[in-house]
């Protein structure tokens, strides 16, 4: 099978001090459609558009994220995966429409300034508060070899507890932590590792 995917990404950043974890002031604007033209019988096309609008937070240096996303596909033979992330804590599925909303309250906590010789150095100890809602329309399931589709509500929310580092003098900071989940519909808890790289300094 053969995927071709077209994207329009453009994004408007309030530059960052130093210290900001996120841009003060921003927009991000995503749009994506993805098809098989050469096997159109097979599978359908998926639409997607998704942004985000960063705010300042109460105090200097935090930061406010909101982000929606909006999916949909008309399916033939085979359902694609869906290209807007599951809210938190949840896994992956396929629909075949499905919206996404959240907000994020990202801030500092800590700057210890921390050098281990020249391995590591920590550089900021920082807290996220989130919420997540999703909702899905035309969820695929198979059960026992049997095709059922049905609809659904998703909804997260939580905290992270994560530290930014350089790692062995490498220019590119790392961030990884711990991310404590709440899903209200399960009235379950869980606990998910958290590691990224920052690309966007540079």
């Amino acid at each position: 099978l053969t995927l071709l995917d077209y994207r329009l990404y453009g994004y408007n950043y309030l530059k960052r001090s130093v210290k900001d974890i996120l841009p003060r002031w921003g927009q991000v604007i995503d749009l994506r459609y993805v098809n098989s033209p050469f096997q159109e019988e097979v599978i359908g096309d998926q639409k997607v558009a998704q942004g985000v609008l960063y705010l300042p937070g109460i105090l200097r240096h935090q930061s406010i994220k909101l982000k929606g996303g909006w999916m949909v596909q008309e399916p033939e033979d085979y359902i694609l995966s869906n290209m807007v992330s599951m809210p938190r804590g949840y896994q992956p599925l396929r629909s075949k429409k499905f919206f996404r909303a959240s907000v994020d309250y990202v801030f500092p906590i800590l700057y210890p300034d921390l050098r281990i010789g020249p391995v590591f150095y920590f550089k900021r100890l920082r807290g996220n508060l989130f919420y997540d809602y999703g909702r899905g329309r035309d969820i695929y399931s198979v059960s026992n070899g049997d095709v059922d589709w049905f609809d659904d509500d998703f909804l997260s929310m939580g905290m992270e507890l994560t530290t930014d580092f350089h790692f062995a003098q490498i220019m590119f900071p790392i961030n990884s932590g711990i991310r404590l989940i709440y899903l209200p519909d399960e009235n379950k808890t869980k606990t998910e590792f958290v590691f990224s790289i920052d690309l966007d300094r540079f």
